[in-house]
């Protein structure tokens, strides 16, 4: 099995701003590439081997960063995070048989096309009220009225997980923050 995702969105080129400021944590990997990191650990898991490259502005933060994630059992993913480019923000589940490509915003689907492999494809299209990005919030008030300390949904550990691959690939891109 293999996940491509990628999450890209031109930012204009401004030293102040939170992007470009490494003391804030700027760059596309924390800000963009955390979404399809995200998207490859909920499909795959946590990956054995990280592999990244990355390109640095001139403050310093990542512009472009590419990661490779190797799994247990051979399926791996790929992603690619931009603040140089608006990409076009897809996400592809792709199998011996199949493939799932989810369109647009992937982290807030409104469509997605299922296709085997002799070509065959249903197209799925929904509406989502308020641009489907309100889904976190709501979960996030259910959790609280429930009294829970966690979402069943999106536990702690899948968060530290998620983490701890972004730190894999900063490591592998070089790329420390003020203060590390």
């Amino acid at each position: 099995m293999t996940c491509v995702c990628e999450h890209g969105v031109w930012f204009r080129h401004d030293p102040r701003h939170r992007m470009f400021d490494p003391a804030l944590g700027g760059g596309a990997l924390l800000d963009l590439g955390i979404y399809p990191i995200s998207f490859a650990s909920m499909v795959l898991g946590d990956p054995l081997d990280v592999m990244a490259t990355a390109e640095f502005g001139d403050t310093g933060v990542d512009a472009q960063t590419a990661v490779t994630l190797r799994y247990a059992g051979g399926p791996q993913a790929v992603t690619a995070s931009s603040m140089e480019a608006w990409l076009p923000n897809r996400a592809t589940i792709a199998g011996r048989d199949a493939r799932i490509d989810i369109d647009g915003m992937f982290y807030r689907p409104t469509s997605f096309t299922l296709t085997d492999r002799w070509g065959d494809s249903e197209r799925h299209d929904w509406k989502v009220a308020g641009g489907g990005m309100q889904f976190e919030a709501l979960e996030v008030a259910r959790c609280l009225a429930a009294g829970l300390t966690e979402s069943p949904v999106m536990p702690l550990a899948e968060t530290v997980a998620v983490m701890g691959t972004l730190d894999r690939v900063r490591a592998s891109i070089g790329r420390r923050y003020p203060g590390e």
